[in-house]
Order: structure tokens, then C-alpha cells, then sequence
């Protein structure tokens, strides 16, 4: 008799937004949300460390790793939409007043720094390792920053005009994950005013509640006097598997740069990320299976044997990895229950098969991808989940951590 495979389902709980892939769409913000000192959820770091504005200096600063260069020379047309300028809401001051605020100094090295290559014909830079494809004037420098235990900052800068023109990509990771939609919000509020701590030149332009590419965001403007010179802050900080992404773009206010902020924005796009694994072998002597996981992949759970659960591996956003002894959990099912079971599914081809399993009013849908492999009478399932929304973020290392099981030890 078939047997359904629907059991077989390590169903998590996952948190979920918008699915819509749109670009930036806009609501503004009540006056009275004025910018105040931050309220820190349970899930988010402190002032200190939620904010980007770090005031570090460049020169001493050296690039990382620039393997993941691929570019497309491009040409582009200024897109900038003129909106109405809120009224100004806070002053502030910059204590270095010869460079804007966005620069950086980096702690990790692994490259000599490279000679500035400023061009005005914009490049498609992609970053295999943190996911994303953007134009910038230039291949930008890579920089990482460790302000705290807590978190860890990539920074991708490219410069023009001296440095006096920045534009920036910021990648924080957090050890503790922002998921909550109520953190995340919190986060959002907060995120403009931990940038103008300590700023009392300045005035708040506009701020506003968005979404970008489908995720919750908040972008923002804001002036400030640095020395004899205005300059304009543009930004828009968005959370995507508990973690922040966000572009800026530091300019004097009397320039016009000829790659425009809603042209740098438009050009990001989110891409899978790079399928790095773990050097770690899990390796199960009753079993014989072997089995390297994804980089960012740890166990959390061991099943007894009649449940046929052998492991499952996850990461801190919840994406994870089942291994499954079918022939233990559902004694009697055979190849043809299997075939038939992965006839309802979509063949991805290469042994893989895929599944959205409908969401419910507490935990949004997700993707299933399945492998079967086997030998003798012995059928073992090994299964990925992560929310629909960024299953697309880790498939690339689920496929090619699945690959790697291994029946021969």
C-alpha cells in the first residue's frame, strides 16, 4: 500500500514578510515621529552597535578580498524623482570637518590597498559572498569592522572626487538575529537616530517607512556641515534574515553626481548566496552516512531511531537541513512510494525535487527541497526549509551541501 511522505515534512516556524520583489515604495511618516534616542528590543543590539555611523578614518585602511568582481561596464541617466522636503527636525555636529562621516577603517586586512579607480561610467559590481549585484562608479574597497562581540560589518565603499563622493554598501551581522516583526521595527525607528548621535550640525531632510525589494525598510535624508562644506546623506536600511543591508551615499550638497541615489538604489538587486560549506564532516557510524553541512549550519536536534530522524542542522534564521531514514520511520515503504511522492513535486532536476508548503496565520510559507538517496532496501531523505521569502538566499548552498551525502563510510 503507498504510503504518504507528508509526515516526512520537518516543518519549523518561520517569519515572513511581503513577498513582492518591487522597488522602493514609499509612506511617509507622521510629523511627530521625530528622531529620538533608540528603544532596544530584547532582539536588537544596543545604540552603539545598531548604528553605522562610525566615525573611523581611511587612511589607514586596507581592502579585503576582491575575488567577487564580475562587472559590466554600463552607461546610466540621472532618475532622481524631486519629493518635498520635510520641515527639519534635529541639529547636529560633525567633529572632523574635512571628510564625510561615511569613512571608514577597516581591522581585517587580507589585500594591499589598491589605487583608487574613479571612472563616470558606472560598473555592475556583484559580491558572491553577501549576496547582491549594484552599480557603483568604481570597484569599491572592502572593509570589515568587529565594534563589538555582537556584531561583525562588512563595508563595500567606492569613492569619487577625492573621497568627497561615497558611496556605500553595509552588510551587519549579528549574533543575536533580528526576526520578530516587532524588532524589526524597533530597529527601523531607531536606526536614524543612532546615526546622528553626536551629530549637532545637520538637519533631518526626510524620513520614511518603506519597502525594499519586498522587505521592510526605512530610507532617509540628512545634511550636515562638515568644515566649509554641506554635505547630503542618502540611505535606506532594510532586514533580511535577521541581519541589515544598507546603501548610502554621501555627496556636498553643490555637486550632482552623475550616478544618482535612486540610480544606485534601483540597480541593487538580492542574489543566492555564495554555497560555501562547513569544514566539518558529520559523520554517523551506525548509519555509515556522511554529510558536510553549509558553512553557517550547526546541529540543533538528534531523534530517537523510530521516529527515523537521524539530524537536523540550522542556522540562526531558520533555514534548515533534515536527515531522514525513511525505512525506519515508515517500515515497508519502498522506491515506488518514493517515486510516486516525487511526482507531486517540482523536478529541479540533478535529484532534486521542490515544495511550498502553504502558510498559516502564525508562520508564513515555505520551500521545501528534497533528495532521495539509498542503498540496498535503505532509503534515506535528506530535506531542506527555509521561508519562501529568502529560500532563494540559501538554495545554492543547500543544493551543494546535499550533494555531499555519502552512504560509503
Amino acid at each position: 500500500m503507498k504510503k504518504s511522505l507528508i509526515a516526512l515534512f520537518l516543518l519549523s516556524c518561520f517569519v515572513g514578510c511581503d513577498n513582492s520583489h518591487s522597488s522602493v515604495k514609499v509612506q511617509n511618516e507622521p510629523d511627530e515621529d521625530r528622531a529620538r534616542e533608540p528603544v532596544v528590543s530584547p532582539n536588537v543590539m544596543d545604540a552603539a552597535t545598531t548604528a553605522e555611523h562610525l566615525s573611523f578614518v581611511l587612511g589607514t585602511s586596507s581592502v579585503e578580498s576582491t575575488l567577487e568582481t564580475p562587472e559590466v561596464t554600463i552607461e546610466t541617466e540621472e532618475t532622481t524623482t524631486p519629493e518635498e522636503t520635510e520641515k527639519p527636525e534635529e541639529i547636529a555636529q560633525v567633529s572632523e570637518p574635512e571628510k564625510p562621516e561615511e569613512t571608514v577603517e577597516a581591522i581585517e586586512t587580507e589585500k594591499p590597498e589598491e589605487s583608487e579607480n574613479v571612472t563616470a561610467t558606472p560598473i555592475h559590481y556583484i559580491s558572491k559572498k553577501d549576496g547582491f549585484r549594484v552599480q557603483m562608479p568604481s570597484d569599491p574597497k572592502i572593509m570589515t569592522l568587529d565594534p563589538s562581540n555582537n556584531i561583525h560589518v562588512r563595508i563595500y565603499q567606492a569613492q569619487m572626487d577625492g573621497g568627497l563622493v561615497q558611496y556605500n554598501v553595509f552588510c551587519h551581522f549579528f549574533e543575536k538575529k533580528i526576526l520578530q516583526d516587532e524588532s524589526i521595527r524597533t530597529f527601523l525607528d531607531s536606526y536614524l537616530p543612532d546615526r546622528l548621535v553626536g551629530v549637532d550640525t545637520g538637519q533631518i531632510v526626510r524620513k520614511k517607512l518603506t519597502t525594499f525589494r519586498g522587505f521592510d525598510a526605512k530610507q532617509f535624508e540628512y545634511s550636515s556641515i562638515e568644515g566649509d562644506t554641506e554635505f547630503i546623506y542618502q540611505g535606506i536600511v532594510f532586514l533580511i534574515d535577521g541581519d541589515s543591508i544598507s546603501l548610502t551615499m554621501v555627496y556636498p550638497k553643490q555637486a550632482t553626481p552623475e550616478l544618482t541615489f535612486d540610480a544606485f538604489t534601483e540597480s541593487f538587486e538580492l542574489l543566492p548566496l555564495e554555497p560555501l560549506l562547513s569544514p566539518n564532516e558529520w559523520v554517523d557510524k551506525r548509519s555509515g552516512l556522511t554529510f558536510t553541512p553549509p558553512i553557517d549550519m550547526s546541529i540543533v536536534n538528534r531523534e530517537r531511531d523510530h521516529n527515523g530522524l537521524l539530524v537536523t542542522f540550522a542556522n540562526e534564521a531558520d533555514h534548515t537541513i533534515g536527515i531522514l531514514d525513511a525505512t525506519v520511520a515508515y517500515p515497508g515503504i519502498t522506491w515506488s512510494d518514493i517515486d510516486d511522492k516525487l511526482s507531486e513535486m517540482r523536478d529541479c532536476g540533478d535529484g532534486f525535487y521542490e515544495k511550498t508548503i502553504a502558510g498559516t496565520s502564525t508562520q508564513p510559507p515555505i520551500v521545501q527541497l528534497l533528495k532521495c538517496a539509498g542503498k540496498d532496501e535503505k532509503i534515506y531523505l535528506i530535506q531542506a526549509y527555509a521561508p519562501q521569502k529568502t529560500y532563494f538566499r540559501s538554495v545554492q548552498r543547500f543544493k551543494a551541501a546535499m550533494k555531499t551525502l555519502s552512504l560509503d563510510q
